[in-house]
Parts: structure tokens; sequence; C-alpha cells
């Protein structure tokens, strides 16, 4: 047998987020596991950190800094990045519930 060393390079999923639609979907599946950032962080340098930096209106250390978790990320900055990137953020409901209103809750929860 020969000693032959199989070279590996990293895997870095911002090579492979490579149209809107797989951007969008790698952001939906990482919010609902709770790891946003790293996900905006990705899709990111997928496109280029200084040309979403110009597009944010945002330096780009800046952005290093409100994606590479040093303190709280505003959420006005998320917005900011998710409009430059050419995505929206949406909410919905959780499993088809319908919230109710604060005084709806109050009085049900009275009688």
């Amino acid at each position: 047998m020969t000693d032959k060393k199989l070279k590996l390079s990293k895997f870095d999923a911002a090579d492979y987020l490579d149209t809107q639609e797989a951007r969008a979907e790698y952001l939906s599946l990482a919010a609902k596991q709770g790891d946003f950032l790293p996900a905006l962080d990705t899709v990111v340098r997928s496109m280029g950190v200084t040309k979403v930096a110009k597009a944010a209106k945002v330096s780009r250390s800046s952005l290093y800094k409100s994606l590479g978790g040093a303190g709280k990320t505003e959420f006005a900055t998320v917005l900011k990045l998710a409009s430059a990137v050419g995505l929206e953020i949406s909410f919905n409901p959780v499993n088809g519930k319908k919230a109710r209103p604060k005084a709806q809750a109050k009085t049900a929860a009275a009688a």
C-alpha cells in the first residue's frame, strides 16, 4: 500500500450559496435553528463583504463586528443587511396558530 495523503479543503457554505433562492432558504433554516447571525455572515461572504457593506452603507469593519459576535447586533442592522443582500425578513405564525390580541388574552384569563 502506498501512503497517499488525501488533501481536503475546508468546507465553506458561502462557496455554494450562488442564488438568491439558496441564500433565502439557508437563512430561513438557520433562523429556525437559532443560528441566524452566523448564517447571515455566510450569506454576506457569498456575495462579497465589500459589496454588501457598500450596499448597506456600513464600513467593512462595522460589518465584521456586527456579524462576528462582538457585542449585540441591532435588529435595524440585520434589516439593512438583509436588504443589502436582496432579501426580506418575514414572520409567520407558529404551527398555523394565530396569536390572540392582548386585550382578548386578558379577558380570557379573567374568565
